[in-house]
């Protein structure tokens, strides 16, 4: 006797035969989890918060300090209308940035003259609006445009040998982020008894929040002739020197910080800085065309034209690992890593895969996922692979994966894609965590824009119309749906049983299990099965156009099980001088020789003025087939049938068998090849096609 038995589930594998994938395998499996090894269905999605409009596609959860002094954190969602725009927090420890900073680039417009890489403070991002961010800046501080004019005056100091000295000055803003300096003053004599006014240019118009200019000073008679501090001001464009030659303080630090690249087309013909990230130990990451930029390390206004590397190939996106920096180009990856920007080197990675879309870029922590021509590629370090080879073609990929029009996103240590291509959507997901690399599908109704995972919860939250989804977010879940490998028989064969075995078992029909099966291609049998023990279940009452409407249905045929519970909740005030009743003849006590049945019933209020009122029925051993009516007004009722209570009912078409087994007996049908499809809201732990039931039954 022949039998097929799956007590283990896995993903798809469409590059293998149907027939020869290993049993565990699928040929179809759409809205599950295989963490457990069972045909666990994926949650539904759930509405977040709304957008202020139904044109973003970009979102990203801002977290900045609940309280001063607290560890706490607030999510706030910034959200653009642009494509793939890029934001980090601070690369400061939170409790060491004490403006709460957040850094962004891919927003604004070209034309308008807005598409720079941009910054704001707490108070700036989450301040007055309909949505966030409220306002920023320009990310940088601008050099003066002018060096300082000096004139000198007062009285030599006889007795001290004059300096050579020359002026420079520095733009700060309001958050203590320095810029580089102005060229130098002409040098001129100087002593300690003179006074040197200084000239200083104003602050340059644009989105800088520019507040202080800093004064520093070359001191030839020192031992260097480094520019040290004089002093700063913050208002007007004069100071006057008057510092001694041993009172200057600090050396000027930021020489080389200039700001990020960007709209600037006369310095950056490439266009601004893109694909902002957060490499760790303080720098932040972008690049401008094909050349690759680094922060200075905990200054992310100042990227140092020194810490450029120009990459081989025009350059996708990028992502941080544990170690460096992965550059994706459309020829081939690079591994960029050394201690510090100023010694970061590029090395090829050993994969000859391009990168066809910036969107499939994700983090997974130690490696990096995104997507080639040929399959979805891991790198890790300078090791790179196609860690879909053996599961999917490249043909399948690129027919049914849409590589190049993906949204990816990490969850829970998961890689989960999105497309639409036309009026069409989908998704998968693949998942690296199990005993072997799985991938499943998403079923989906509506575009996904955009998105973010959130680091503070690891949450991923979806563009999806005006709203943001939570990536299975709700409590309630989707229908899975698994259908197995091709079994072959070694001759033709009549399979008798089908069963299926389920940790829970739903309780209502619109809930059951679907199970089918196929015999050589062709459906066997379509059967859907729950449970038929006793539940305990609540139905709201309402009357609209003088009828009984139960929960939405207008006068809607119901089914009771015997032992299970129905309270019929008639507090909704349509339901005033309508107490429901039942009988066992129609229309109850308005028809002829109608009694009410009162059996099991029990009543609580008054329909439709106390609050919790109800009629409840607990529904008797052998009941017959009963009617709701009004007690006070005929026509407005309807039928509730019953039926047997027993462990599994089964609905075959419209026929419903009662079992107290789910094992389920299959019609005459001669085959070889045998194929089982499970749909289910509920967590399936095996399915079994056999010829005889013992076969099911055994271990």
């Amino acid at each position: 006797m022949t039998y097929f038995k799956n007590r283990t589930f896995k993903g798809i594998a469409p590059a293998v035969s149907p027939r020869l994938l290993n049993e565990e395998y699928g040929q179809e499996a759409e809205n599950i989890g295989f963490t457990s090894g069972t045909i666990t269905p994926s949650r539904v999605d759930s509405a977040d918060s709304t957008f202020s409009a139904a044109s973003r596609q970009s979102v990203f959860i801002y977290r900045h300090r609940t309280a001063t002094g607290s560890s706490a954190t607030t999510p706030r969602q910034l959200e653009w209308d642009e494509d793939y725009v890029k934001a980090v927090h601070s690369p400061l420890a939170t409790d060491d940035d004490e403006y709460q900073r957040v850094y962004w680039t891919g927003s604004g417009t070209s034309g308008a003259g807005t598409n720079y890489p941009k910054m704001a403070s707490q108070a700036v991002a989450i301040g007055a609006g309909s949505f966030y961010p409220s306002a920023s800046y320009r990310l940088g501080i601008p050099a003066p445009t002018a060096a300082p004019g000096t004139s000198i005056s007062g009285t030599a100091t006889a007795t001290q040998e004059p300096d050579s000295v020359s002026y420079v000055y520095t733009y700060v803003s309001a958050y203590g982020e320095e810029g580089p300096p102005s060229a130098a003053s002409t040098a001129i004599d100087k002593t300690d008894g003179e006074t040197v006014a200084l000239s200083l240019a104003t602050f340059p118009s644009g989105s800088y929040n520019l507040t202080k200019m800093r004064i520093y000073r070359s001191n030839t008679g020192s031992t260097s002739t480094s520019f040290q501090f004089c002093g700063e001001i913050s208002s007007g464009t004069s100071f006057n020197d008057t510092v001694a030659s041993t009172g200057l303080g600090e050396v000027l630090p930021s020489t080389t910080w200039v700001g990020p690249p960007d709209d600037d087309t006369s310095k950056y013909p490439y266009g601004p800085l893109e694909n902002l990230i957060n490499v760790g130990n303080g720098v932040l990451a972008g690049h401008s065309g094909n050349r690759l930029c680094f922060s200075e390390p905990y200054l992310p206004h100042a990227w140092p034209v020194q810490y450029r590397l120009t990459i081989d190939g025009t350059i996708v996106g990028l992502s941080a690992t544990a170690n460096g920096v992965v550059v994706l180009t459309d020829t081939v990856p690079f591994f960029v890593s050394g201690v510090d920007p100023s010694a970061m080197t590029a090395m090829q990675v050993d994969v000859m895969q391009s990168c066809v879309n910036k969107h499939s870029i994700v983090d997974m922590g130690e490696y990096v996922l995104y997507a080639s021509p040929d399959g979805l590629v891991a790198i890790t370090g300078t090791t790179g692979q196609v860690v879909t080879n053996g599961l999917v073609t490249a043909g399948q990929w690129n027919s049914e994966f849409k590589p190049e029009l993906i949204k990816a996103f990490l969850h829970e240590g998961t890689y989960v894609a999105y497309w639409k291509d036309g009026s069409s959507y989908g998704g998968w997901v693949y998942n690296p965590k199990a005993e072997d690399n799985i991938i499943s599908k998403i079923s989906l109704s509506s575009e996904v824009r955009g998105g973010t995972t959130d680091i503070g919860s690891g949450n991923v939250y979806l563009i999806v119309g005006s709203n943001a989804m939570r990536y299975q977010g709700g409590s309630t879940n989707k229908t899975a749906k698994w259908k197995s490998k091709k079994f072959l028989s070694e001759l033709p064969i009549s399979m008798g049983w089908v069963s299926v075995n389920a940790a829970i078992w739903p309780t209502a029909l619109a809930d059951a299990i679907t199970v089918k099966v196929y015999g050589d291609g062709q459906l066997s049998a379509n059967y859907q099965i729950y449970s038929g023990a006793a539940v305990s279940v609540t139905k709201i009452v309402t009357v609209a156009a003088g009828k009984f409407v139960i929960d939405g249905v207008s006068q809607d045929t119901l089914t009771l099980k015997e032992g299970s519970t129905y309270t019929f909740d008639q507090e909704d005030a349509t339901n005033a001088n309508h107490p429901l009743r039942f009988s066992t003849t129609i229309d109850g006590t308005h028809g002829t020789d109608g009694v009410e049945y009162t059996s099991g019933v029990t009543y609580s209020g008054t329909p439709g003025v106390t609050p919790g009122a109800y009629v409840r029925i607990v529904v008797p051993t052998d009941a017959p087939t009963l009617y709701y009516y009004c007690a006070n007004h005929s026509g407005m009722g309807g039928t509730a049938n019953t039926s047997l209570s027993s462990p599994y009912i089964m609905r075959n078409g419209s026929t419903d068998t009662n079992l107290y087994e789910p094992i389920m007996r299959l019609p005459a049908t001669v085959a070889q090849e045998w194929e089982v499809e499970v749909e289910t809201k509920y967590e399936v732990t095996e399915t079994c096609i056999a010829q005889s039931i013992d076969e099911i039954k055994a271990t």
